[in-house]
C-alpha cells in the first residue's frame, strides 16, 4: 500500500563534531541563484493499478464514537522524459497539493495501546486511538545491518533543483554551521551558527533567516545569544557557546533549540586564550529554547528539557521520535521541548560499539559514534543510523516504536563521518541525504547526493544534487567540509536541503517531490 505522508518537523541537534578540510575547485561566492526551467518532450504513458486495500479508524471528535473505513483506490502513473536548461532569477512562484490521509495495517504480535495524536498531512488534527503491536523480528541486528547498502558511485547524475544562497560571506562572522530548517506559516526558516572565527567558541550564537520566495532571505536574526558563563579569567567572566541544535513545528509554534557549552577553566590558556572545543570538552551543557507563533516575534530564550536534534519528526503511526546515535526519546503528545520517554544504549553495549568503529577498516584511534537518523518502513520498524568516523553508518532498530533499541552494528552504507539525514517520501519510499567516504580525505564530504530506496535496505537509485566547490574566504578553527550537516524539510511540492558549504556560508536547495 502507498502512502503519502507530510514529512513534518525537524528539531533540536544533540553530537557535535569538528569538521575539516575540502579542496577548492572555483569559487561560488554567489550573489544570483538559478532555477530549473524545463521542457516536457516526451510522451506521457499511463497505468492504472489497483492499491491494497486500508482500514482506518476514526473517533468522531463531537460524539467520541468511533467509524471505522476500508477503502480501495486507483493510482495513475505517468512517466515523462524532461529536458532541463537554467537561467538566473530572483523570485519564484509555487502552488501546493494537500495530501490524502491514509490508513495502515500492521501485522505483527504482542501488543501495547498508545493514544496519539494521528498524522493526516498536511494538519494534524484528528484524534485516534492506535494500537502499536510489537513487532517479531525475521533477522539479528547485525544481519539487518548487513543488508543496509546503496548503489555505487560516488557522482550521479543531477537532480533538477533551485540553489539560493541563505547567507554570504561575512568577515564579521566568518564561522557559519549547524543548520536547520523548517516551513512555517508558508514561509522557510533556517537556523544556523555564527561565530567570528571558529567552531563552538565561547560567544558563538543561535540565528535565524526566512524566505517567502526560497530565494530572496531576510537579514540573520540572533534568537539565543551567547550569555556570560561562570569561569572568570582576570575578572572578566567567559562567554557560553550557543550550538543550535535544531528547528521544528509543534503546537501552532516554530521552536529553535541550542545546547549552551559553559567551558571549565582548563579549557583556556594560561592568558585566556579557548583552546578549542571537541572531544577535549570540560564543562556544563545546558538545553534552551526559543519559540515564535508568528515567525516574527521570539521569545526569551528558556532552559528545556531533553536534548534532542533535528530527527524529530512524527511517525506512521503518531507517535514523535528522535534520535541521536546514543539517547532516543519518544513523546505521544505535540513535543513542546518538555515533555518525553527516554531510553539509551547502555555503558557496555556503547562500549562494543566503540570497539566495533575502532576495529574497522579503516581504523579510527579515537571512533565516533553520534549525531543519528531515522526512518520507517510501512511495516513500522525503525531504522536508526548513525554518523562514525569508520567509512560507513552504523545500524539500530526498534520493534516497539522507538521504545527500546537493537545493539548498533555497520551496514555497507558509505559516509564522509558527516550528518546524513533520512527519512519517507509522500509516497512511503525512503530518502537519504549526505555525503559518500573518500579513503584518501574523510572531511571532504563531497558531492552531496540524494538516494532513495523502496524496502529501507536497498537504496538502489541516486541523484548528485550539488558537486560545486567552494572556496574558504578566511581560515578558522575547525572550517571546512564542501557540504556540512545537511538538513532536510518537506512541504506538499518540494524536498528543502539546507548545508553549510566549508562552515562558511549556508546554502539551500529545493527538488521537486515528483522528480524523486
Amino acid at each position: 500500500m502507498k502512502i503519502r505522508l507530510f514529512a513534518a518537523i525537524l528539531a533540536a541537534a544533540l553530537s557535535l563534531a569538528m569538521l575539516t578540510g575540502c579542496g577548492d575547485n572555483g569559487d561560488t561566492d554567489a550573489t544570483t541563484t538559478t532555477t530549473a526551467e524545463t521542457t516536457t518532450t516526451a510522451e506521457a504513458t499511463t497505468t492504472t493499478e489497483e492499491e491494497e486495500t486500508s482500514t482506518s479508524v476514526q473517533q468522531d471528535e463531537t460524539t467520541g464514537s468511533k467509524k471505522s473505513t476500508t477503502t480501495k483506490k486507483e493510482t495513475t502513473k505517468a512517466t515523462t522524459t524532461t529536458k532541463v536548461t537554467y537561467r538566473t532569477v530572483n523570485k519564484t512562484t509555487t502552488t501546493s497539493e494537500q495530501a490524502p490521509t491514509t490508513g495502515t495495517v500492521v501485522d505483527v504480535t504482542e501488543p501495547t495501546t498508545v493514544t496519539t495524536t494521528k498524522k493526516t498531512p498536511p494538519s494534524r488534527t484528528k484524534v485516534t486511538t492506535t494500537t502499536f503491536k510489537k513487532i517479531t523480528p525475521t533477522m539479528t541486528p547485525e544481519e539487518a545491518a548487513k543488508k543496509v547498502t546503496h548503489v555505487d558511485g560516488k557522482v550521479f547524475a543531477k537532480i533538477p533543483n533551485d540553489t539560493a544562497a541563505v547567507t554570504t560571506f561575512n568577515k564579521e562572522w566568518a564561522f557559519t554551521h549547524h543548520p536547520g530548517v523548517a516551513v512555517f506559516k508558508g514561509k522557510i526558516y533556517a537556523m544556523f551558527s555564527q561565530h567570528e572565527t571558529g567552531e563552538d567558541f565561547p560567544g558563538q550564537r543561535l540565528a535565524v533567516a526566512s524566505s517567502d520566495n526560497f530565494f530572496d532571505w531576510s537579514e540573520p536574526k540572533v534568537v539565543i545569544d551567547a550569555f556570560d558563563g561562570t569561569y572568570t579569567y582576570n575578572g572578566v567572566k567567559a562567554k557560553v557557546s550557543i550550538i543550535p541544535c535544531g528547528l521544528y513545528v509543534a503546537n501552532g509554534k516554530l521552536f529553535a533549540t541550542g545546547m549552551a557549552h559553559d567551558y571549565g577553566p582548563v579549557m583556556f590558556d594560561s592568558n585566556g586564550k579557548f583552546k578549542g572545543g571537541g572531544d577535549d570538552f570540560v564543562g556544563n551543557t545546558t538545553s534552551w529554547m526559543s519559540y515564535t507563533e508568528d515567525g516574527v516575534n521570539w521569545s526569551e530564550p528558556v532552559k528545556c528539557g531533553a536534548l534532542v536534534n533535528d530527527s524529530l519528526r512524527q511517525t506512521y503511526f503518531g507517535r514523535w521520535l528522535c534520535v541521536s546515535g546514543t539517547r532516543f526519546y519518544y513523546t505521544d503528545k505535540e513535543p513542546d521541548g518538555f515533555f518525553w520517554e527516554a531510553s539509551q544504549h547502555d555503558d557496555q553495549q556503547l562500549q562494543r560499539i566503540r570497539e566495533r568503529i575502532k576495529n574497522h577498516t579503516p581504523k579510527p584511534s579515537n571512533p565516533i559514534f553520534t549525531e543519528s537518523s531515522w526512518y520507517h518502513t510501512k511495516d513500522n520498524v525503525i531504522f536508526m543510523m548513525s554518523r562514525t568516523n569508520a567509512g560507513v553508518m552504523y545500524l539500530s532498530q526498534s520493534y516497539d516504536g522507538g521504545e527500546t533499541w537493537t545493539e548498533a552494528y555497520p551496514t555497507n552504507f558509505s559516509s564522509s563521518n558527516n550528518q546524513f539525514p533520512m527519512g519517507e517520501l509522500p509516497d512511503g519510499r525512503i530518502y537519504a541525504i549526505g555525503t559518500p567516504y573518500n579513503k584518501s580525505n574523510q572531511w571532504e564530504q563531497w558531492p552531496l547526493n540524494i538516494y532513495i530506496s523502496e524496502d529501507g535496505y536497498n537504496f538502489d537509485k541516486a541523484y548528485t544534487i550539488s558537486d560545486e566547490r567552494y572556496n574558504l574566504k578566511q581560515a578558522g578553527y575547525s572550517k571546512g567540509g564542501c557540504f556540512g550537516y545537511p538538513r532536510v524539510t518537506m512541504d506538499d511540492q518540494y524536498l528543502y536541503v539546507l548545508h553549510s558549504k566549508q562552515k562558511e556560508v549556508m546554502e539551500i536547495h529545493r527538488i521537486k517531490i515528483a522528480d524523486l
